[in-house]
């Protein structure tokens, strides 16, 4: 077998969207208690899936955002030659910090969920439902983030300035 003369062009930022979307699914699905699925993906399956895309998410953007801070740290500290376009935008920061609170407090929901659920074996509403929602909430910024860099790739002062 020989090497693929073209490297997959999916990364992080291709797989955020499709999570987000996922995320917002499972999100519809166990909100409008849809039965149909549920006997056939298994209660414990669907369960962890609602735990797991969430948190897949979350970890996910946590590391996106890491590394955009890390790229302007490093502008500022060293050379400039690791900033992509638009990085500086004020917008693109102010969805950074959006992303991180609402990424964190996901992170929080999940793991608080797995904790109650699985290891403190604590009775009564799931936490699953909050970390869930928190993560459809996740997804809707991330899908908001990627549909604005996609239309102001530098920003939109810079667009409206014509560059």
């Amino acid at each position: 077998m020989g090497e693929r003369s073209h490297p997959l062009p999916v990364g992080r930022q291709g797989l955020e969207p499709l999570l987000a979307i996922l995320v917002i699914g499972f999100a519809g699905l166990y909100f409008l208690e849809v039965p149909v699925f549920l006997p056939a993906f298994g209660a414990v399956l669907f369960e962890l899936l609602i735990l797991l895309l969430p948190g897949l998410l979350a970890v996910s953007v946590l590391l996106g955002v890491g590394a955009h801070a890390w790229r302007l740290v490093s502008t500022y500290i060293g050379d400039g030659k690791r900033t992509y376009l638009g990085d500086n935008a004020i917008t693109h920061l102010l969805f950074s910090v959006a992303l991180v609170v609402v990424a964190a407090n996901t992170l929080w929901w999940v793991v608080g969920s797995v904790y109650f659920m699985y290891i403190a074996r604590v009775g009564g509403i799931p936490p699953s439902i909050v970390a869930l929602f928190a993560g459809a909430v996740l997804g809707v910024v991330v899908l908001c983030q990627a549909a604005f860099v996609r239309l102001f790739p530098a920003g939109p002062l810079e667009w409206f300035r014509g560059r």
